[in-house]
């Protein structure tokens, strides 16, 4: 069977599969806010995911500049930043889809970059990715599009692939009947669940989100914040997400990290942004939440 996908920002140069993925007066450079309690001596279990001054460039164009941050288990971290700061790009670099010209992409412990393909493969099974503008195949139903990880990870038969994915269709809270139904004939929020729905298909331990709520009305965008923010307290994952939306940085996120210039300039709790000098965090703080704009 053909599949057919969208044109959207993941797919217009062509080189993009599903399951190619595993699953940004100013201070002075390295001048950052941290809040320390949470970044030195606190919990040192192993992180789910771990960079270590990840170092990116395009065309010979820095992208990102010593980028170091960890996610753990059960935690939701937000990515902001001013357009171009490189923000999904980090995430593509994560996924596997950007390799770096420097630093470290840990996942469970293991180099993404220097890991051998059954390793790779089983790091795969172990995250679900949301792309921006979705990308769901146009000519796969919603059942089809959210069994597509399972086929290619699991090799299971048809029809317990279906069972399974009715089973996240209903967890990202879709009525059975969108099952059957062509992503062209779904609303932008029914089509953002379908996302999840499939991002959730093999049970991960990481999930990989790019604004999950841009385009969404007030009360879908706080249905999906609820959503992600229920998975990772019930289900354990460990969640990064980059988001625009600072009522999702607020309401669902353990942290922020505010990259600039392609470094990360503020890291903290979101109720300690507001002590960070950096005039693009100020100016972010500032910006209507999603009340005052549907107002």
């Amino acid at each position: 069977m053909e599949y057919e996908i969208a044109n959207t920002p993941e797919t217009l140069s062509g080189n993009f599969d599903p399951q190619d993925t595993v699953c940004s007066s100013l201070p002075d450079r390295g001048r950052k806010f941290t809040e320390p309690s949470r970044l030195n001596g606190g919990d040192r279990s192993p992180s789910v995911l771990r960079l270590h001054e990840l170092r990116t460039s395009i065309a010979g164009r820095p992208l990102h500049r010593g980028i170091s941050l960890s996610v753990d288990r059960g935690e939701i971290v937000g990515i902001v930043g001013n357009s171009g700061s490189g923000k999904s790009l980090l995430l593509k670099c994560i996924m596997g889809l950007l390799p770096p010209d420097d630093g470290v992409v840990e996942m469970f412990g293991t180099n993404l970059y220097s890991a051998r393909d059954a390793e790779l493969r089983r790091i795969a099974s172990r995250c679900g990715v949301l792309f921006q503008h979705n990308a769901l195949f146009s000519t796969l139903t919603v059942r089809e599009n959210v069994a597509v990880p399972l086929r290619h990870l699991s090799g299971l038969p048809d029809d317990l692939l279906h069972e399974i994915a009715d089973v996240k269709i209903a967890a990202a809270g879709l009525p059975a009947d969108v099952a059957d139904r062509l992503p062209g004939e779904l609303s932008g929020g029914m089509a953002k669940r379908a996302g999840l729905a499939r991002a959730i298909a093999t049970d991960p331990e990481l999930l990989l989100l790019d604004e999950p709520t841009t385009g969404l009305d007030v009360i879908m965008a706080e249905q999906i914040d609820s959503l992600i923010h229920d998975m990772a307290q019930v289900q354990n994952i460990a969640v990064i997400l980059v988001t625009h939306d600072v009522d999702t940085l607020f309401e669902i996120c353990d942290r922020a990290a505010a990259l600039f210039d392609g470094e990360i300039v503020t890291l903290c709790e979101p109720r300690f942004l507001h002590k960070s000098p950096h005039p693009w965090v100020k100016a972010f703080l500032n910006a209507r939440p999603r009340t005052l704009r549907a107002s």
